[in-house]
């Protein structure tokens, strides 16, 4: 985990005392973790490929590489708390943003709040970020569970509006490149709640460790089946830039 220090200051002619700007890392092990998934073709099935003249079905083969690639996304987004590996709803370098339960019937959720609170609770997600960094950091994208982003995107600004409320949002915030709706952030908050998340996503701020994308061994085989193992190796995420995302459950 890295953070810059230093501030540049007014010099004079043939000054020899520059202030330095540096890099501060703090060292946190993480654990690789290997991924595996198999597949395999019968004596019958090679059988009946060689006898019709074509080559053997590469849809197990594509059913392999889909596990193995949709348990990399499940990692990266939620981690795997069995064998401590953290993904990145969980991360610890994330400010988290408590909501005012001011909606309909002390609700957090977007759905039951008026336009001018939800907007009050974009705001203070997003400004979290430079706020806890004295201006330094500005976020670049807003992430949200769909049943959120398709609230603010088909919800009038005002009835006097032809704007929704995610077009205002956009215009208010024209530093905000994204607006995306992801479908792991529903259900993925505090009871069970959906999501939101405003931050950087560039590789100097966030990455998602893959030693290993995918492999295939060599073919084994086993009594009348041929079988072929897979694998991939995982570490997981780093926000490698402390208090640069910010989250909020209960949208």
């Amino acid at each position: 985990m890295y953070d810059a220090v230093g501030v540049a200051k007014i010099i004079a002619n043939y000054a020899d005392d520059l202030p330095r700007a540096d890099v501060v890392a703090e060292e946190i092990p993480v654990k690789l973790a290997d991924l595996g998934a198999a597949y395999g073709y019968n004596v019958s099935e090679i059988r009946s490929a060689q006898f019709a003249g074509v080559n053997l079905s590469a849809m197990k083969a594509r059913a392999a590489r889909r596990a193995i690639d949709e348990k990399l996304n499940s990692i990266a987004w939620k981690g795997d708390a069995a064998h401590n590996i953290t993904g990145f709803i969980d991360n610890s370098n994330i400010t988290e943003v408590t909501l005012a339960a001011d909606g309909t019937g002390s609700s957090t959720k977007f759905s039951d709040k008026t336009v001018a609170q939800i907007i009050r609770d974009v705001n203070k997600i997003i400004d979290a970020i430079p706020n806890a960094t004295n201006q330094v950091e500005n976020p670049d994208t807003v992430i949200m569970a769909p049943a959120a982003y398709n609230h603010l995107a088909t919800t009038p600004r005002s009835e006097h509006s032809d704007l929704t409320i995610l077009e205002f949002l956009r215009r208010t915030h024209p530093e905000i490149r994204r607006w995306l709706k992801v479908g792991a952030l529903k259900n993925a908050g505090t009871d069970s709640t959906d999501m939101i998340f405003a931050g950087r996503f560039e590789p100097d701020y966030v990455k998602f460790e893959i030693p290993e994308r995918y492999r295939q061994l060599p073919v084994e085989i086993r009594n009348l089946e041929y079988i072929i193992n897979c694998l991939a190796r995982v570490i997981g995420v780093t926000v490698t830039l402390p208090l640069a995302f910010s989250k909020a459950s209960g949208v």
